[in-house]
């Protein structure tokens, strides 16, 4: 580099930073290229994870990004092979002339970045530094590309390419000096060469999707300026991040609005909410969540003699290793209800799990738990052994005639819903913010909405003649538990804050808590 731009070894030190790079050499239409304003990219230039995802909508700087970290590549890496893939021909060879030379040739300093050009076709760059960039497609599964060996590879317009032409492409790396180890799930992973993939979202059910539900999947904070993952950083595969117009400052609120009424539902989805579109309806959106967020409420650590706790639980069983926990309060103030303590628990020793969900009820106080009993009857058993009808088990049901009742058998220890009745109530509860949640620690809570967002719905009409419902599904490779356990939350404190009779009219007393001096 210092060669090509006849610097000093400080400043090509300084270089090798993608963002100081940019700014220093970067034009765009005819202005100095800043990042003010667009914090929010700092990240994604500076990243160095050899797996990387972005999910983005349309009109977010996807492609200038795409075509500075290749620039940035170009001048920082020797001796090695970049590829630049794109589903078609005439995509590849557009933005090969008008984004990628075209940055190098309005440059600073009379297109300086162009200079250091040796050789240059619309499919082929060569740099002094011997960098070398292909430009091709994926036509065909790529297969006119699978000769190249290549460090880098860049997969654009991903939603189009089809996962045999990743597999296929993703090959080049092979013989990659470019080694990098990345720690998932415990264990160090030595990765071959860079993939960076960019997109905008179209159907659900694509390698597409599949990828991204493998990443940590990064939602931008704009109130803290910080990238929040919704999954656990060291069991993802990707580092994924998710750029949406709505969270990016010169896209007003307006457009936005004008743009949802005049757009048909899957455009506004793919190339606004930068979201996958099944076509189904998506009850719950991010935007609705994040209105339920307060930045100054924070988890509790144990329960309040004055504010009686309710618990929901869904085990983890089948595709899930996790068990969710939800503890929820009323607030006298506000009138909402408050999710006072969200937890995962990975435990598949039952005893062990059902010990943990002991002394978690204990030290909240928790005055009524409902919990699903489709891989729970056994922990259900063990829980209600100690605790009686504090405990109760919920079996849902579809399609019944008086879908609001709940049921309860003779002991109150099993309950009886309407799976689709009880999940909206619970859905609409957050849509109008009549839910609470906590966000002083957003690594405490957001790696539960993505269960709230995952959900669609559609409808039903059995064949019986019976009338129809609206069934809450969520796409294969998702995870909605946590949303169930809010729901099993939800209801516990509606059996808990109303009085319910037993069968011979005595007021239910929970009996096993009452001999420990535990009920208030």
């Amino acid at each position: 580099m210092s060669n090509a731009f006849n610097l000093t070894p400080e400043m090509v030190e300084k270089l090798r930073d993608p963002v100081f790079f940019t700014e220093t050499l970067g034009v765009v239409k005819g202005y100095d290229f800043s990042f003010e304003g667009r914090e929010h990219l700092h990240d994604i230039y500076r990243d160095s994870h050899p797996r990387t995802i972005i999910l983005a909508s349309r009109q977010v700087e996807k492609s200038e990004t795409v075509a500075r970290k290749l620039i940035h590549n170009a001048f920082t890496q020797h001796n090695t092979t970049s590829l630049y893939v794109s589903p078609r021909h005439d995509q590849t060879i557009r933005f090969s002339n008008d984004r990628f030379y075209q940055s190098l040739k309005t440059s600073k300093g009379n297109g300086i970045l162009a200079q250091s050009l040796v050789k240059q076709t619309a499919s082929h760059y060569n740099f002094a530094n011997n960098h070398t960039i292909y430009f091709g497609s994926a036509w065909n599964d790529g297969d006119s590309l699978r000769g190249v060996t290549a460090d880098n590879i860049c997969f654009d317009e991903f939603q189009d390419i089809e996962e045999g032409a990743y597999m296929t492409l993703s090959e080049t790396l092979s013989h990659s000096d470019k080694v990098t180890e990345v720690m998932i799930n415990g264990k160090v992973n030595r990765l071959r060469g860079n993939i960076f993939i960019t997109g905008t979202p179209k159907q659900t059910g694509s390698v597409y999707e599949k990828f991204w539900n493998l990443s940590d999947m990064r939602e931008w904070n704009p109130r803290k300026k910080v990238w929040e993952p919704q999954n656990d950083p060291e069991k993802a595969l990707f580092r994924g991040y998710h750029i949406v117009q709505e969270k990016m400052p010169w896209i007003t609120e307006e457009e936005l609005e004008y743009k949802k009424k005049t757009y048909d539902e899957m455009k506004y989805v793919n190339e606004v909410e930068g979201l996958f579109y099944s076509g189904l309806a998506k009850p719950l959106t991010q935007d609705m969540i994040d209105k339920c967020l307060d930045p100054n409420f924070k988890m509790w650590h144990k329960g309040r003699t004055d504010r009686p706790a309710y618990m929901g639980i869904d085990y983890g069983g089948g595709n899930s290793a996790f068990t969710v926990v939800k503890i929820v309060a009323h607030n006298p103030i506000t009138d909402q209800l408050d999710l006072i303590f969200a937890h995962r628990f990975q435990e598949r020793h039952i005893p062990t799990l059902v010990e943990k969900l002991k002394n978690m009820i204990m030290e909240f106080n928790v005055q009524g738990v409902v919990a699903d009993t489709g891989f729970g009857a056994m922990q259900n058993q063990t829980l209600q052994d100690t605790y009686g009808n504090l405990v109760q088990g919920c079996f849902y049901v579809v399609g019944t005639r008086e879908p609001e009742e709940i049921k309860e058998n003779e002991d109150s220890t099993m309950l009886t819903v309407d799976r689709s009745y009880q999940l909206f109530e619970t859905i609409d509860m957050i849509k109008e913010k009549k839910i609470r949640l906590p966000y002083a620690h957003p690594e405490d809570i957001s790696w539960t909405f993505p269960h709230y967002t995952c959900i669609e719905s559609e409808p039903v009409q059995p064949t019986s003649g019976r009338s129809g419902y609206i069934r809450i599904i969520h796409p294969s490779g998702t995870n909605d538990d946590g949303l169930h356990a809010l729901n099993y939350a939800r209801i516990a404190y509606e059996m808990g804050s109303r009085s319910v009779e037993a069968e011979l009219g005595e007021e239910r007393t929970f009996a096993a808590l009452d001999a420990m001096g535990f009920i208030m």
